[in-house]
């Protein structure tokens, strides 16, 4: 679009709606090996459609879809607020100051200091293991990153799960018992397997468990 400027006018790129979803970055064995090509050159326009020109792993740069809702750190502002522009500072945090992350505020977007977050209550169930990424499949397919939480799942019996390559959707939880994990029973909780006062949710995936360690269920609970 045409825009004016101090002494005459110049063409810029006019941001689409949104804010880009967040990412995991891959460590720099993997970036070297994979060697991500990028889908835009920074500006939306290159992408088709709703989608934003985004950061993406590797240091590349990617054409996805906004994010559905803002990030669980973003702190509340208020909507009913009449606004007389528009406003749109950042598309992902990498535009905001060292601190702040991107937002949805009062009239628009823009950058905002996170705050902590209630953890939402994760739905029952572990979320299956996956498959170590091989960076020559990463490098041609197209990572979606459909949720952030479990919530975000329509389905109420599937959670939001890592997916190949370092994206996140919704899965149904694996049922019954896993290899390595030790088995349980309903009358009697063997080694290893605690008796259950409540039931307790203290993992979703082997990602959030001690290096050696499972998630695993225990169907005594």
């Amino acid at each position: 679009m045409c825009c004016p400027k101090e002494c005459g006018k110049e063409c810029t790129s006019k941001r689409k709606s949104g804010i880009c979803p967040t990412f995991t970055d891959e460590p720099l064995s993997f970036c070297s090996v994979a060697r991500i090509a990028s889908d835009c050159g920074g500006n939306d326009d290159d992408c088709s459609g709703p989608k934003k020109c985004c950061p993406d792993i590797c240091g590349s740069r990617q054409c996805k879809e906004p994010a559905l809702k803002d990030r669980p750190e973003c702190p509340s502002f208020p909507k009913n607020v009449p606004c007389l522009v528009y406003q749109h500072d950042c598309s992902h945090e990498k535009e905001c100051p060292q601190g702040q992350i991107c937002c949805g505020v009062t009239c628009g977007i823009g950058c905002a200091k996170p705050v902590k977050p209630n953890p939402p209550k994760p739905r029952q169930g572990v979320c299956p293991p996956v498959p170590k990424d091989d960076p020559n499949f990463c490098n041609l397919v197209d990572v979606r990153y459909d949720c952030d939480t479990d919530s975000d799942c329509t389905e109420s019996n599937k959670k939001c799960c890592g997916t190949p390559c370092g994206g996140r959707g919704c899965t149904s939880p694996i049922k019954g018992d896993r290899t390595g994990c030790p088995p349980c029973s309903n009358s009697q909780p063997s080694t290893g397997c605690p008796a259950c006062i409540q039931y307790q949710q203290l993992c979703n995936s082997d990602k959030e468990c001690n290096r050696g360690h499972l998630c695993c269920f225990n169907p005594s609970c």
